[in-house]
């Protein structure tokens, strides 16, 4: 709900047009807002085509800095500017348990598998980067 208790998004039973926002409540009393795609996305890549539960994920294997890295000395108007640039201009490279592996943006590995990109980040170093600087910590303390 936004401040006036009005519901962000709107509801659909197709999993693909739902664009409702939701708080989901983590170990530890921690609130995140998620939107419904992300958290069906999460659940649909752990699951196989028949609906059992496999974790299809297998690691974090590498990282790359692209050209797009945004400047750190760049004026930013909000906090939400701020991380939508800095998330920019990072890929990483995931193994997946059939074997493949496939080189993703940061920002969608960081949707999907949030928990063990920061566990990736910090024996990496990646934690004192501008892209990782600002949520790793904090994600491995929760």
């Amino acid at each position: 709900m936004n401040g006036n208790g009005d519901l962000i998004g709107n509801y659909n039973s197709n999993p693909v047009l739902n664009t409702r926002i939701y708080l989901a409540e983590f170990p530890h009393r921690y609130i995140q807002e998620l939107s419904a795609n992300t958290v069906i996305e999460a659940i649909y890549n752990q699951v196989d085509e028949d609906g059992n539960d496999h974790y299809l994920f297998q690691d974090i294997i590498e990282h790359r800095k692209t050209n797009d890295v945004q400047n750190s000395n760049k004026t930013l108007d909000s906090q939400d500017d701020y991380r939508k640039c800095v998330n920019t201009g990072w890929e990483i490279c995931v193994a997946w348990q059939d074997g493949s592996t496939s080189w993703h943006p940061m920002a969608d590995v960081k949707n999907s598998f949030q928990v063990q990109l920061a566990k990736y980040a910090k024996p990496n170093k990646l934690d004192k980067e501008l892209a990782f600087s600002w949520w790793v910590n904090h994600k491995l303390k929760k």
